[in-house]
């Protein structure tokens, strides 16, 4: 399974995202997580790689759902990727 989704909110410990992807409860899927939005000063990677967990999923119509991904600890505990999301909380609290 490859393709895009539309992320609503993250967090270190996890995402909630807009799919057309059929999943299901407590399938595991890798994700790609691209930093290009960020600040070339920041020094991370060109993106976070690594498995989540599928914990809910809310169908909004035909073909598509909210899933809620909870992230491995191998994201959860990489520093890198708790600076990148902290990044993106404080983009977010400037945006609203």
């Amino acid at each position: 399974m490859v393709g895009p989704c539309v992320v609503q909110d993250i967090s270190l410990g996890g995402v909630n995202a807009l799919t057309k992807h059929k999943l299901t409860l407590g399938q595991t899927v890798q994700l790609a997580i691209p930093t290009a939005k960020c600040p070339p000063g920041m020094c991370l990677p060109e993106e976070f790689i690594g498995p989540a967990k599928v914990v809910r999923i809310a169908p909004i119509d035909t073909g598509r759902s909210i899933v809620a991904l909870r992230f491995s600890d191998e994201l959860q505990n990489n520093m890198e990727f708790a600076v990148f999301i902290d990044f993106l909380e404080s983009v977010s609290r400037v945006m609203i």
